[in-house]
């Protein structure tokens, strides 16, 4: 197999998700009867939702739903309402200027401030009379009514299945209205499917996902990384139904990437164009070099993490890479020099951030091998060349700390033993 540079490496079928996409049938089911809702699709970066909406649409297309479907991006913070705009404009794009008034019906005044590409280019729709003007939170209830309106008066004729993409993008006017709309869309034949990072959300889709919660209107699936197995059939499916993948391979991939999806596709494509997996006429060889091929979209992914933090704790982070994937709270104290009451709330920030872990009350670990390597790389300088040191001394202190306490409990036990009472014939003490 040869990867043209181009070209991407990709999965052609849905690996480890038939529970995740049984459940969101069952919710499409419910919807084609009447019973309405929202759905919410979480994970993090690459895990696999816009994947398993592509399979929800085929099968909402093959019950004869309406598919209409929006998505939110970064610049989308500052622009009210632009994937609510994006499911308006596919609902009207194939309609005739008649059509698009009849649909729109009372609703269309109050939309057209929204949709000025289409009153230029129709007469219909600039020929309405303006709407009298109202208060800011009057004139914001009544757009909420509008659209919804459009979309529920849709559901008379066919089952309809609205999806917004990467909701943690959105803007605060349209989580309102996806708020206003969820209670709207219960009693008719409407599935609204939200898919959203839930290792980058701001406090606005926070303080959302609880008023989502107390109004009791949340349902979630929640997907998580591929099991070894399933990463397994994941990498043969993709180099054409191998049988035996090369040795130490999988568990190189596995222990790299942790089983996301898109991180295996573009680990994968990057070892095959660096020709160190190479398909022979006796299968594929893998040539391991050294180090990894990281490839610029798995850094950006990483890097985008890492931008939401603030200067200091990237700054931990930095210096945390120094010591390992793994380390203790005092060694992290010992290299960065703050107080512990700045490094606890550091080190809250980031796993607020998703980006570390706490395996104990003083152990912490990057929460992805992708992480540790990028926070490793960002600005080198006398400070993280200090860091190895202060790092290198700290951890051989650490270790004569615990040959110590082992020997001192080695001598512990063996004091123990001596003193134990006599034991029955064919019996050995437990200690």
């Amino acid at each position: 197999m040869t990867i043209p540079f181009h070209q991407p490496v990709v999965c052609p079928i849905l690996i480890g998700r038939n529970a995740e996409l049984t459940a969101l049938q069952g919710c499409l089911e419910v919807a084609a009867h009447g019973q309405g809702g929202v759905v919410l699709l979480s994970g993090e970066a690459g895990i696999g939702k816009s994947r398993l909406v592509t399979e929800l649409r085929r099968s909402a297309e093959t019950q004869d739903f309406q598919l209409l479907g929006g998505q939110c991006f970064p610049a989308d913070r500052a622009c009210p309402y632009a994937p609510l705009l994006d499911l308006v404009g596919a609902f009207v794009a194939p309609l005739s200027p008649s059509q698009m008034v009849t649909v729109l019906g009372s609703s269309a005044r109050a939309l057209v401030p929204l949709l000025p590409e289409y009153v230029q280019q129709l007469p219909e729709l600039a020929s309405l009379s303006p709407l009298f003007p109202l208060d800011p939170e009057q004139e914001q209830r009544r757009l909420f009514g509008a659209l919804a309106d459009v979309f529920l008066r849709a559901t008379t004729t066919r089952s309809l299945l609205l999806v917004i993409e990467d909701l943690h993008w959105s803007d605060e006017s349209t989580l309102e209205f996806l708020l206003f709309f969820a209670r709207k869309a219960v009693a008719h034949r409407l599935l609204l499917l939200l898919t959203y990072r839930n290792d980058e959300m701001h406090q606005p889709l926070r303080s959302w996902l609880s008023q989502l919660d107390r109004a009791r209107q949340r349902q979630e699936v929640l997907l998580g990384p591929l099991s070894r197995a399933n990463t397994e059939t994941f990498l043969q499916t993709i180099l054409q139904g191998t049988r035996s993948l090369p040795a130490g391979m999988l568990d190189a991939l596995y222990d790299l990437t942790e089983g996301n999806p898109f991180f295996l596709e573009e680990v994968l494509k990057a070892l095959i164009v660096a020709g160190e997996l190479v398909e022979g006429e006796d299968g594929w060889r893998w040539k391991r070099a050294d180090t990894w091929h990281i490839p610029l979209s798995l850094h950006n992914a990483v890097e985008l993490r890492l931008t939401h933090l603030s200067t200091d704790a990237r700054r931990v982070l930095q210096l945390a890479a120094v010591a390992g994937r793994r380390f203790d709270f005092t060694l992290l104290q010992e290299i960065t020099r703050y107080d512990e009451t700045s490094l606890v709330e550091l080190m809250k920030e980031a796993i607020v951030a998703q980006l570390v872990i706490e395996e104990s009350a003083e152990q912490f670990a990057f929460r992805h091998t992708l992480t540790h390597c990028r926070s490793g790389t960002l600005e080198q300088g006398d400070e993280v060349r200090e860091a190895r040191c202060r790092a290198g001394a700290g951890a051989l202190r650490t270790t004569c700390r615990r040959r110590t306490v082992d020997a001192r409990d080695a001598r512990n036990r063996a004091a123990r033993a001596n003193s134990a009472p006599d034991l029955l014939p064919g019996t050995r003490a437990s200690l």
